[in-house]
């Protein structure tokens, strides 16, 4: 789905949504209600409690294929992760696990008789910063190859195409500038998901619109009932 696509087909739902008595929304707007849908959608995927057929992304390969264009790896623990996937790292040169644990959860562990992981896995601690605290099975242990797989925050959806159109708006930073030749041009993200999941997004995008413009609160909520 093309971004003037998803911008022509709102229009049309919003407005048989509202039966044609809620004001036209500019690509700004639109663009917020849209990308606040895609995160919400993409939520609700990788949890089961949040859609009607309780699988998440772990249960159905349906899920595995919508989702494929957000999993990435990395070697260093990510600032755009919205779900982890799997993480190893190899302790002494023997490749283990990950479990994430908190440092409430660390504390406790402490006050077991064996206050190490089990034999196959290594724990990461994870502090406010995101820098990491690798636990093994003894203190001299070295770590190393370390990686996670996880999906990423997707590209927020951007409805405009020029710079100049709402000059100075963004949504989570987009458009980026930068500077070529004394000039500034602006990277407009593409969208990510498949056409198919965009439909979801369109949906949910319209439904928070209508809820936007009824402002009544139990609209809002009902908006929450998901269907994917």
């Amino acid at each position: 789905m093309t971004k003037s696509e998803f911008s022509l087909q709102f229009d049309v739902l919003y407005n048989n949504e509202t039966s044609n008595q809620a004001p036209d929304l500019n690509e700004y707007e639109k663009s917020v209600f849209a990308t606040k849908a895609e995160y919400e959608v993409i939520k609700n995927y990788i949890n089961s409690k949040g859609n009607k057929y309780a699988e998440g992304v772990d249960e159905s390969p349906k899920r595995h294929v919508d989702l494929s264009n957000l999993v990435s790896n990395s070697d260093t623990f990510p600032t755009d992760a919205i779900a982890i996937l799997e993480e190893t790292i190899k302790e002494n040169g023997e490749l283990k696990v990950v479990i994430p644990i908190s440092y409430k959860e660390y504390q406790r562990l402490l006050s077991k008789p064996y206050s190490r992981p089990l034999k196959k896995q290594v724990w990461r601690i994870e502090d406010s910063t995101n820098a990491s605290t690798f636990i093994g099975h003894t203190d001299s242990s070295t770590f190393s190859n370390y990686n996670i797989r996880y999906i990423k925050m997707p590209n927020p959806i951007i409805l405009w195409s020029t710079e100049s159109d709402y000059s100075g708006l963004t949504i989570q930073g987009c458009p980026k500038g930068e500077t070529e030749n004394n000039n500034t041009i602006y990277n407009f993200p593409e969208i990510e998901l498949p056409d198919e999941l965009m439909q979801e997004v369109l949906q949910r995008a319209v439904e928070l619109a209508k809820a936007a413009w009824l402002g009544d609160l139990s609209a809002t909520l009902q908006t929450g009932q998901r269907s994917e």
